[in-house]
């Protein structure tokens, strides 16, 4: 089983290339860290100290920039804790709602699992082997959840930020 998982789950994780990286491993640092603002036919105006203050403000905050998000570091943190790829990802209902249900499921099996090796009823054996595999389905759609929920924040980094 412990090669079974390793060979199709973390193997590929760790080996896999993304988009970003074919298209950046030519250059040492991503090029959209300092592109310039684009200004599009905004009319001019006076504004007043407290304009240009909450400007600057939202300018250091990065408001507009879309920060990188590493899928295969989302994916090998959602395969250590159910849903701490989307705790990366700041993504705190999804991840909270795959923590909760996989651990919970999770524990169901091992409680039956436990119950049928110790009083041997068959009945709550089954259950806690279909208990331990659904809650292995339930992990890996959470790290292929996350893998592609980092996919979708650089595509819309490199389409729409600014």
């Amino acid at each position: 089983m412990a090669v079974t998982l390793v060979q199709y789950s973390i193997t590929p994780s760790l080996l896999a290339q993304t988009v970003e990286d074919q298209v950046f491993s030519n250059e040492e640092k991503d090029p959209f860290e300092n592109t310039p603002r684009r200004v599009v036919n905004e009319p001019s105006r006076v504004s007043a100290p407290e304009d240009m203050m909450s400007d600057k403000k939202a300018q250091d905050a990065g408001i507009g920039k879309i920060p990188y998000k590493d899928p295969r570091l989302a994916c090998l943190l959602s395969l250590i804790l159910p849903g701490g790829g989307e705790f990366y990802l700041r993504k705190d209902v999804k991840g909270i709602a795959f923590c909760l249900s996989t651990t919970t499921v999770y524990l169901l099996s091992f409680y039956y699992l436990y119950l049928g090796l110790t009083s041997g009823t068959q009945s709550n054996l089954w259950t806690g082997v279909v208990g331990s595999v659904l809650g292995g389905i339930l992990h890996v759609v959470g790290m292929v959840e996350s893998y592609n929920d980092a996919v979708i924040i650089n595509e819309a980094r490199y389409y729409f930020s600014e």
